[in-house]
């Protein structure tokens, strides 16, 4: 199953590289949108922020925001490289209770950081 995620993720990057805009293959920069099941658990408990402070405590994740709006948290993150990106997602956050879903976003290129 894991294959399955991080594949395609491959597979496009392989195509940006071959087309020419993609130059390097070192540190990855991706936005995670992430969406979750339920927003409170029983008794009022507040998931999002169990979530949100689980996702903190890993290496490869820069920041963490709560927001409003369609998703419900996103995670700036930097991976060593695409292989590494699609191994937290499938190998991590497919594994967090709570989370029905993930959009991932990387970044070709910053204009301003």
């Amino acid at each position: 199953m894991e294959e399955a995620i991080i594949f395609p993720i491959y597979e496009r990057i392989e195509k940006f590289k071959k087309l020419g805009s993609l130059k390097e293959t070192g540190p990855v920069l991706a936005f995670i949108h992430i969406y979750l099941r339920e927003k409170t658990g029983g008794k009022g408990k507040v998931v999002i922020k169990n979530v949100a402070r689980e996702l903190a405590k890993e290496a490869i994740v820069e920041e963490v925001h709560i927001v409003a709006g369609e998703c419900d948290i996103i995670l700036k993150v930097r991976a060593k490289s695409v292989f590494e990106l699609g191994q937290f997602v499938a190998g991590k956050l497919r594994t967090i209770k709570g989370i029905e879903k993930t959009v991932t976003s990387i970044v070709l290129e910053s204009v301003k950081e």
